[in-house]
C-alpha cells in the first residue's frame, strides 16, 4: 500500500493539447529530469490507477490514463526505476513490478490505438 501511494505521488500523467509536456534530461542531470517528470505526472487519478495496477495488483488503468501514459512513457520508466532503486523500497519485488509495468505498457499501446488521441 505504501509503495503504491509513493508511486502515485511520484507520477501520474497529464497531457494538454498544444503543450510540450515530455521533459528531456537537462544540464542539471537526471534529478532535474525526474523532478520535471513528477510535476508532469502528478495530475488526474491516473497515478492511483497505475499505482494500484503495479503495486496492489488490482484495478485496471483506464483508456484515458493509458493514452496519457503513452505520451510520457520515458518518464514512467525513469520514475519507476528511481522508485525501485531506493533503499526505502527494498521490500518491493522489483522484478514483479517491472513485469506488471511491461504488461500495462503493452496493453496501453493497444488501447491507445483504439481511442482518439488527446494530443
Amino acid at each position: 500500500m505504501v509503495a503504491a501511494l509513493c508511486f502515485v505521488i511520484t507520477g501520474i500523467i497529464f497531457l494538454t493539447e498544444g503543450l510540450n509536456l515530455v521533459p528531456t534530461p537537462s544540464a542539471d542531470g537526471n534529478r532535474s529530469f525526474l523532478n520535471e517528470c513528477r510535476e508532469k505526472l502528478a495530475v488526474d487519478h491516473c497515478g492511483q490507477e497505475i499505482g494500484n495496477e503495479l503495486f496492489l495488483e488490482h484495478g485496471t488503468t483506464g483508456p484515458g490514463c493509458c493514452i496519457k501514459l503513452m505520451s510520457l512513457e520515458k518518464c514512467h520508466k525513469e520514475l519507476l526505476k528511481d522508485f525501485l532503486s531506493s533503499p526505502d523500497h527494498a521490500n518491493v519485488n522489483a522484478t514483479e513490478v517491472w513485469r506488471r509495468s511491461d504488461v500495462l505498457l503493452n496493453r496501453c499501446h493497444i488501447v491507445a490505438g483504439h481511442y482518439p488521441s488527446v494530443i
